[in-house]
């Protein structure tokens, strides 16, 4: 099985990899996904090349099209109750490596909320679903840096 590892990149929107429709604005979905931002253009054409459906940002209106630059982007999903889950980790911000559970993916989903997440490294897996032929990104590995946000107090605890 073919796996992709990207450093140093960022989710896209809000995520929901606890399955909680609250955290999925638009169709309120149980899926635990999240968008993932692919910045190598030539894996996400790869990616697509091989059927996984990869979006991409446009330019606005009054965006200079020469100059546009776009963002490629990608849903994964997080499978942390089947057979083989993830290995998830939270990086708190004095370097702390905090391994997540089922349970503890609501807090990736409110530190993303809050715009709390500085970066994230992450191993994934296209995998062909064989009723339909489509192609889903499953997690493999990720580790999910949690920044201060917008809380002015953080940096006094660090």
């Amino acid at each position: 099985m073919a796996t992709y590892m990207i450093r140093d990149t960022r989710f896209m929107f809000n995520t929901h990899f606890s399955g909680n429709p609250k955290y999925d604005q638009r169709f309120h979905s149980t899926a635990p996904t999240g968008a993932i931002v692919i910045p190598d253009p030539e894996m996400a054409q790869e990616l697509l090349d091989m059927g996984c459906k990869i979006k991409c940002t446009k330019p606005y209106e009054d965006d200079d099209p020469d100059e546009f630059i776009p963002t490629y982007y990608a849903d994964v999903r997080c499978n942390m109750e089947g057979e083989n889950p993830p290995l998830v980790h939270l990086i708190t911000p004095n370097g702390e490596r905090v391994t997540m559970d089922a349970e503890d993916m609501e807090t990736i989903d409110r530190l993303q909320a809050d715009k709390a997440i500085d970066k994230v490294n992450i191993v994934f897996s296209p995998w062909q679903v064989p009723a339909t032929g489509n192609w889903r990104l499953y997690v493999r590995n990720m580790d999910v840096y949690q920044g201060l946000g917008n809380d002015p107090f953080a940096a006094d605890f660090m």
